[in-house]
């Protein structure tokens, strides 16, 4: 080779040998952080050699120490397996270098081969609620001691889980400012419930909570006196009371269940004022109809409108003359009987006696004196006394006939007229006090219709139930309205006084019950009757859509028949009336339930079997009957409805209808008596 050659084969190999420069590799067991070097010439060599030119090599402090291990045979890690596996030095150092001290979990051969006959299995995640798996490796399968698998998480939960934090939450109970620990477990719970995560859940705090368990259920007698029941304050509903009230607050006054529902099913009513002539009204609340119930008391007792009650605090009592002749005394005008003559129009208080005129008739009873003349003895009323005592009337001392005797040359004789007027007196006790539906007197009989009908030629009582009573203002019922009728058709010739003695709900065997006293004292002439609604009525309970009947099935023939005898054995004449229609669909609403359309003909049932019943018994006692129902219907249904208020009760055309069919009836059927009035 010439020299020229090897100069070229120099510079070319001295260029080669920059492409591989001396590097600093890091040691190959993992753990170790030291470096080896690795020289260029080494490296060309190696490319020489088809090798890489990164070789994995121990650093020089490992290698010391790898040349003083041995391979070590460790027992398998499968459980109840006693062969074992090799654990060698390789292993073993880098064990050493990351710190570990123990041999980790090998298998042997046999239990390497069944390993090989195991799949990963997918088992449910720990959290409920959640439906996915996480994936039991089958390594971890064969480690296991008991063959079962580990409860975890799904990665969904356990990703939502590192994300959470653990927060304090508001304590749930009005009152408390405490907080309660709510921790990211129960968060994941909460999430895997689809619930937000924002909306906290309501908790006690463990203050609240161990005074809590220390509490116990009470029964706490009803706020209402009348009450004997009692309501149960809750251990929850307590340890709100304590911390809104402090521990020492005295118990909350409060309804029991039963008063409670009885409140909200009830409505506040308008009752007509006690005052006759008044025609305002006054709120019978639902607190005054709870405690009227809780008594037993069928209705509310007599009560005065807000405007009588502020009129009646004006008024002072007055002194009025006494309407005896030539008495100079007076009697006292109460503010109560002034406020009654205001309300009618009155201008001048009813005439009374004193006092002591009053006393004077109470001590001298009536006497027989004889007659100077024939020795006949003369009636000296105790009126007539009164006269005597203030010289406003002579003593007589003549009989009738002797007087007529002795009259009979001066003057023609007087036509002489019959006082046919009654006085009614109301019986105060009865079979009726035991019945609260009926009491009471019928709403629209009072007083002044009782004045009414002591001044009367002929008397009608209309006996019945609510189509009797046919409207809260008197001036707007039937009955009224049928009185009003006849006097205009009559004229002069007769005056008629119609009693509406109807009351709601009221039934046959209670009409029985109650005759003594809201008919036979009026000694009719006329007696309308009709309980054909209240016999066959089934009262319907909205809230429970059940019903009840008004007066027990088997009771109603017995009871019918009861009362047609009772009023046959009157001498007044008697017109049963067939009621107007009843609708009791029209009750039910836009989607009635099957129950009550069950009520509906059950009701329709009721009725047509009871009104069969009662045409039957009018029959039997030969007792006419006018058929309102029929009128009512004569232009169909639809017609019919035009004068309905309700499902059963007739509006105020409907009873200006029914107060003109019977005026026609009773006069044309001549039903009233044919008596002479009085000149």
């Amino acid at each position: 080779m010439c020299e020229s050659e090897e100069r070229t084969l120099g510079t070319s190999l001295g260029s080669l040998g920059d492409f591989f420069p001396d590097k600093d590799i890091r040691c190959r067991i993992r753990g170790c952080n030291n470096v080896w070097q690795f020289s260029g010439a080494d490296a060309l060599h190696n490319v020489a050699q088809g090798k890489s030119t990164r070789p994995d090599r121990m650093c020089d402090e490992c290698f010391a120490e790898f040349s003083k291990l041995t391979d070590k045979q460790v027992v398998c890690s499968t459980a109840e397996c006693t062969h074992t596996w090799n654990w060698n030095r390789f292993a073993q150092l880098e064990a050493a270098k990351q710190g570990h001290t123990t041999p980790p979990r090998g298998f042997c051969e046999a239990c390497k081969a069944n390993l090989k006959k195991i799949k990963d299995a997918e088992v449910p995640c720990r959290m409920k609620g959640c439906e996915r798996t996480w994936t039991w490796r089958k390594r971890d399968q064969m480690l296991s001691e008991d063959g079962k698998s580990p409860v975890r998480f799904c990665e969904t939960c356990f990703g939502h889980l590192k994300r959470l934090q653990d927060v304090a939450v508001t304590c749930r109970m009005h009152g408390c400012d405490k907080t309660w620990h709510w921790n990211r477990y129960q968060q994941l719970e909460h999430i895997v419930a689809g619930k937000n995560i924002e909306t906290h859940p309501k908790r006690m705090c463990q203050a609240c909570f161990d005074t809590f368990k220390t509490l116990q259920d009470q029964n706490v007698p009803c706020k209402i006196d009348e009450c004997k029941r009692t309501w149960v304050f809750n251990r929850y509903d307590q340890l709100e009371y304590k911390l809104k009230n402090g521990d020492e607050s005295e118990l909350p006054s409060k309804m029991c269940h039963e008063c409670y529902r009885f409140f909200l099913d009830s409505r506040d009513r308008q009752l007509p004022c006690v005052v006759r002539g008044c025609r305002h009204t006054w709120t019978y609340t639902r607190s005054s109809q709870l405690h009227d119930w809780l008594n037993k008391r069928g209705r509310p007792g007599p009560r005065m409108c807000e405007e009588c009650q502020k009129q009646l605090k004006e008024l002072t009592p007055q002194d009025v003359e006494c309407m005896v002749p030539g008495c100079s005394k007076t009697w006292s005008h109460p503010p109560e009987d002034q406020l009654r003559d205001q309300r009618q129009g009155k201008r001048e208080p009813t005439a009374k006696r004193c006092p002591g005129c009053e006393e004077f008739l109470q001590a001298n009873k009536p006497k027989e004196i004889p007659c100077e003349h024939c020795a006949k003895p003369i009636h000296w009323s105790s009126y007539e006394q009164l006269l005597c005592s203030l010289e406003t009337f002579v003593k007589p001392t003549r009989c009738t006939a002797c007087a007529g005797q002795e009259l009979a040359m001066e003057r023609p004789p007087e036509r002489f007229h019959a006082d046919h007027h009654l006085i009614v007196r109301m019986p105060p006790n009865g079979p009726w006090q035991k019945d609260d539906r009926i009491s009471h007197w019928p709403p629209h009989l009072t007083y002044d219709v009782i004045g009414n009908v002591e001044k009367a030629d002929v008397r009608i009582v209309a006996f019945g139930d609510d189509l009797t009573v046919s409207a809260e203002s008197v001036e707007k019922s039937w009955p009224f309205l049928l009185e009003k009728a006849l006097n205009e058709a009559l004229g002069e010739k007769l005056k008629v006084a119609v009693v509406n003695a109807g009351i709601r709900r009221c039934t046959s065997r209670q009409a029985v019950q109650r005759f003594a006293r809201d008919v036979a004292p009026f000694r009719p002439d006329l007696i309308l009757f009709s309980f054909a609604f209240g016999d066959s009525l089934l009262r319907l309970n909205h809230r429970t859509e059940q019903w009840s009947p008004n007066i027990a099935h088997d009771e109603v023939g017995e009871a019918q028949e009861s009362l047609f005898k009772k009023l046959s054995s009157t001498p007044a004449k008697l017109l049963y009336w067939t009621t107007n229609p009843v609708f009791p669909e029209d009750e039910l609403g836009e989607k009635p339930s099957e129950m009550l359309r069950r009520w509906v003909r059950a009701q329709e049932a009721t009725r047509d079997h009871c009104l069969r019943d009662t045409r039957h018994l009018c029959v039997t006692h030969n007792i006419p009957t006018l058929d309102l129902r029929s009128r009512f219907e004569v232009n169909g249904v639809r017609s019919a409805k035009r004068w309905m208020a309700d499902w059963y009760m007739h509006n105020d055309t409907g009873g200006q209808n029914i107060a003109t069919w019977f005026a026609q009836h009773i006069l044309n059927g001549e039903l009233l008596p044919k008596q002479t009035p009085k000149d």
